[in-house]
């Protein structure tokens, strides 16, 4: 699969993968805000700029499926495109093997509800939260295996100096340098949140003995917040590779006009 095939399929993979947490996060938000009592006005620009943040991604691999232009790739960055991709399947195949693991009890319940009921079970198994976290795996799944298939096709291109070298599009050089800036701060703030993650162990150790409660594992938080950095760093690759490309392009640009 070349390269605008596999990033039309990670576009409409990322949106239905984004579709389903987004909405979830608006609303756990929604709910924070009606608890705290926070001032409303925040709320609808917060939920907009999340929405924008997590549109860029699958914007981006759309303006890329409609790009005309060459990717001349390098060996170094095809070679980290490679590594992406091992890397977010690896953690992809972890992710399904612990996934399949917890799905007993979910088939259980859905076996429990009477079926016979018509509307009345579509909403019970609907409505329970174990429906609504393995829709969300799915098709988070679903997005992850768009963005793979993409960094492979971006692995398979190779630098041929005997072809036409034709500009990438301005749409798609503006939205990489923007999912690049706005995932690698994003990248930075999990880095961070990495090296504090024993100091809030150690705070969340202190608050559970008050309550009476068993802390979690300072071992499953440090995993957890490494997967989350290693994905970030995965995703962040993509456009990071095309600003790479659309930089070159430029240096080609200017250094025959110097010349001249």
């Amino acid at each position: 699969m070349n390269i605008r095939n596999s990033a039309l399929l990670a576009s409409v993979a990322g949106v239905l993968g984004n579709a389903l947490p987004a909405w979830n996060s608006s609303r756990s938000l929604l709910e924070t805000v009606s608890r705290s009592g926070t001032a409303g006005r925040w709320f609808i620009p917060l939920v907009i700029f999340a929405y924008l943040f997590t549109a860029i991604m699958p914007v981006l691999y759309f303006a890329l499926y409609r790009n005309k232009g060459t990717l001349r790739i390098s060996d170094g960055l095809r070679r980290l495109c490679l590594i992406a991709a091992l890397t977010l399947g690896t953690m992809m195949a972890m992710a399904v093997a612990n996934w399949t693991g917890s799905l007993r009890p979910s088939i259980a319940a859905m076996r429990a509800i009477d079926w016979n009921t018509g509307a009345a079970s579509v909403l019970t198994a609907s409505g329970d939260p174990r429906t609504v976290q393995n829709l969300s795996f799915f098709l988070n799944l679903i997005g992850q295996i768009g963005v793979i298939m993409l960094l492979a096709a971006l692995f398979r291109e190779r630098q041929e100096a005997s072809t036409a070298d034709i500009p990438i599009s301005r749409l798609l050089a503006v939205l990489a340098r923007a999912a690049a800036i706005g995932w690698g701060l994003w990248l930075a703030f999990e880095i961070v949140r990495l090296a504090l993650t024993p100091y809030s162990y150690f705070q969340l150790q202190q608050y559970a003995s008050q309550i009476g409660r068993t802390p979690p594992r300072l071992w499953d938080m440090m995993a957890r917040m490494i997967s989350e950095v290693m994905e970030t760093a995965c995703l962040w690759v993509v456009p990071f590779v095309i600003c790479k490309r659309h930089e070159n392009q430029r240096d080609s640009e200017t250094t025959p006009a110097a010349s001249e």
